[in-house]
């Protein structure tokens, strides 16, 4: 019963929850293999790696074959810097299951990290001849072949994880980092004023919100855009650019040389200003959340008002195409929850969703737009969705953690959100916002920031504490799409100031060309 319980936590994203039953069934049965690594696997989800270790080896003392413990623990020891062990539990676990493509995958990817590139490739090589549909192997197969000056031959290992995997936003960034390399390079060779600038990716669906910061640098500098810590700590940048400074590698890609954070979200979430922090360049979206940041304590040298990246094409009106085609002559509701389950509507709508949006229209494609953290992180929901949207022919699930949202903001006729950063940019649409508010939300003690604009700006749109009314407020945003407009654009105002011209990535390659680097 307590596994049970365990299993459903995990699956909801709840993994506090799911590490004390498993606990408790550890408990119980202290020689359990399987419980000891299931306890090791939440540990280390929440970064706990020194006691997911121990359990991962308490796994293997009670079962010496245990081939995913061994899995798990050289990750874990790789995680933990500990890379001579980790490559040595995922040759364990290659020499108990050779045919095994993941583990070969493991020890090859772990391999190429620790330099041992040759060995790296012969590996990979074997792991994509056991099992040719796995994206991954084809992508560190890539890397490790740019590595050996195998230009050719890692365009076409890239070129294979993207036919796998379309919108996976690490591969994206390699194939198209490998083809800007040599114009880059001639002009740092030819400049004294161009630069390395390394782009970092930790997270799949930040390839699209920096992808048109990457073309704007490209113009005058070597830009190399990667999600490997190796790669850019070899590329040698002269500045790096990311989205998440507080990743713990980002620091050792380019020490001693100046952090440019670039927001990911609007939304604070206890994250604005810890964020803005940790950089030495901050870009904001406007000249108020500057002046903001600045009576919080931060210098006004580290701030830089250059507008929202992920927004630019939003207010350029540029088209995107909707990965996924919709139904003509019909109304789209895009619903775009966020992730954090005391924050997030997705509770709230449970196997209601439908119904509860759409009422008793028959005219609506409701597109489910989840957080891409939520894609990873929250099973149980991405199963209920998948499942509606299979039985339900006007609704559309765009699943893919790595999935552009600017295409679907611009197909929506209305937006339900809750505290989700989409509600901001959608401002830039001008269509009219519905907001669920969770009552659950002020108790999460991580997330919940009274004075951020998720909470202080609710009036974007029209507020439901009663799901029940939400189809009712649907109809009204559909059958009146003008209403609520000189509010929303007071609020825009607010947001954004007077930087609505879709210039953000053209501000901030000029701030980046005029920095002056040390070497």
């Amino acid at each position: 019963m307590l596994k049970e319980r365990a299993a459903q936590a995990r699956q909801g994203g709840d993994l506090s929850t799911a590490a004390k039953h498993l606990q408790q069934a550890l408990a119980a049965n202290p020689d359990d293999a399987a419980t000891n690594n299931n306890v090791g696997e939440v540990l280390a989800m929440t970064g706990r790696m020194d006691l997911a270790i121990d359990c991962f080896r308490n796994a293997l003392r009670v079962t010496p074959e245990f081939i995913e413990a061994h899995r798990n623990l050289g990750k874990a020891l790789f995680l933990r810097g500990d890379q001579a062990e980790g490559i040595h539990s995922f040759r364990r676990a290659v020499h108990l299951a050779p045919d095994d493509a993941e583990s070969r995958f493991l020890l090859g990817a772990a391999l190429r990290r620790g330099g041992a590139i040759h060995e790296a490739v012969q590996c990979l090589k074997i792991c994509i001849g056991l099992e040719e549909q796995l994206p991954d192997p084809y992508y560190h197969l890539g890397l490790a072949l740019k590595g050996l000056g195998r230009r050719s031959d890692a365009a076409r290992a890239f070129a294979d994880a993207v036919r796998l995997d379309p919108g996976n936003g690490f591969f994206l960034a390699a194939a198209a980092s490998l083809e800007a390399d040599a114009a880059g390079q001639a002009k740092v060779g030819a400049s004294r004023t161009a630069k390395r600038i390394g782009l970092y990716l930790n997270q799949k669906f930040h390839y699209p919100i920096l992808r048109p910061l990457f073309d704007a640098l490209a113009a005058d500098h070597w830009p190399l855009f990667s999600a490997d810590a190796k790669e850019l700590a070899e590329f040698g940048p002269s500045v790096l650019i990311a989205c998440d400074v507080a990743a713990r590698e980002i620091k050792s890609c380019a020490p001693r040389r100046p952090i440019v954070y670039v927001r990911e979200g609007l939304a604070s979430k206890n994250r604005a200003f810890p964020l803005a922090n940790a950089a030495d360049y901050a870009c904001v979206t406007s000249e108020a959340e500057r002046d903001s940041l600045i009576r919080a304590g931060l210098s006004p040298d580290r701030l830089w008002a250059t507008g929202h990246l992920q927004t630019d094409a939003l207010f350029k009106r540029e088209a995107r195409p909707v990965p996924i085609p919709l139904p003509p002559g019909r109304r789209t509701v895009l619903y775009a929850p966020t992730y954090e389950p005391m924050m997030s509507s997705a509770p709230m709508l449970g196997n209601r969703l439908a119904e509860l949006i759409r009422g008793k229209r028959d005219d609506m494609t409701i597109v489910i737009r989840p957080h891409p953290l939520a894609c990873e992180h929250q099973k149980a929901w991405m199963a209920a969705w998948r499942q509606l949207a299979l039985s339900e022919p006007h609704i559309v699930l765009a699943g893919e953690a790595g999935a552009n949202l600017v295409p679907y903001l611009q197909a929506a006729d209305v937006l339900v959100s809750d505290c989700s950063s989409a509600a901001f940019m959608y401002l830039a649409v001008d269509r009219p916002i519905i907001l669920i508010t969770n009552p659950e939300h002020a108790r999460d003690r991580t997330n919940y920031d009274p004075a951020g604009i998720e909470w202080r700006l609710r009036g974007i749109g029209e507020e439901i504490l009663d799901v029940g009314l939400l189809a009712q407020a649907v109809d009204r945003a559909i059958a009146d799409p003008g209403m609520g407009a000189e509010q929303r654009a007071r609020y825009r105002s607010m947001v954004f100031g007077d930087l609505t011209d879709g210039r953000a990535a053209e501000r901030i390659a000029e701030k980046v060309s005029a920095l002056e680097v040390r070497v």
